[in-house]
């Protein structure tokens, strides 16, 4: 089985897990994922499922109560390189209650580990390294693709992304060659 194939099945499966129950790397069930799947009329998706380091992805949401608050977490987990980064930036839904990264400003939410104005790419280029991971994103294989995941949750203030249930949440993938 070729490299991306291995990598495509086990984004299957680390998805999977987080929608049927979670499981995946800690992380709680989502309501909804990936690039294309929907519920309850909500929808996250990501335009390029599986892209480079330096490929623009866009993040969008839809289905969301109009003018509300919402935090997007955006985080890479890769034990195995340990690596542990994180951002979280807040949005207002707009009049259609959707929150497209390509227009949507990201509000100051005061904790750093953010951005602010609109900036499609704002959630990847803020994030921060954990405690428990090395201080720069690197891997020692530049053939790894990185596993990432943004989960959408409702409300502006302090998210507990190992405890609190994502309104939504959708995984991708990023490579160095």
């Amino acid at each position: 089985m070729s490299s991306a194939a291995t990598a495509a099945v086990r984004r299957g499966l680390v998805l999977s897990r987080i929608l049927n129950g979670g499981g995946a790397n800690g992380l709680p069930r989502a309501m909804s994922s990936s690039s294309s799947s929907s519920s309850r009329g909500l929808r996250m998706a990501i335009d390029k499922p599986v892209s480079r380091m330096d490929e623009e992805v866009i993040i969008r949401v839809s289905g969301l109560a109009p003018n509300a608050h919402f935090t997007l977490h955006t985080g890479l987990y890769c034990p195995m390189e340990r690596l542990n980064f994180a951002s979280s930036s807040q949005f207002t839904s707009s009049a259609d209650g959707c929150i497209d990264l390509e227009t949507a400003a990201a509000l100051n939410n005061g904790s750093g580990c953010g951005y602010i104005g609109v900036d499609p790419m704002g959630p990847l280029w803020s994030m921060r390294p954990e405690e428990t991971s090395k201080p720069a994103l690197t891997t020692l294989d530049v053939s790894t693709q990185l596993e990432f995941i943004a989960r959408l949750y409702k409300g502006h203030g302090e998210i507990w992304p190992d405890t609190d249930t994502p309104l939504a949440a959708c995984s991708f993938s990023r490579y160095s060659y």
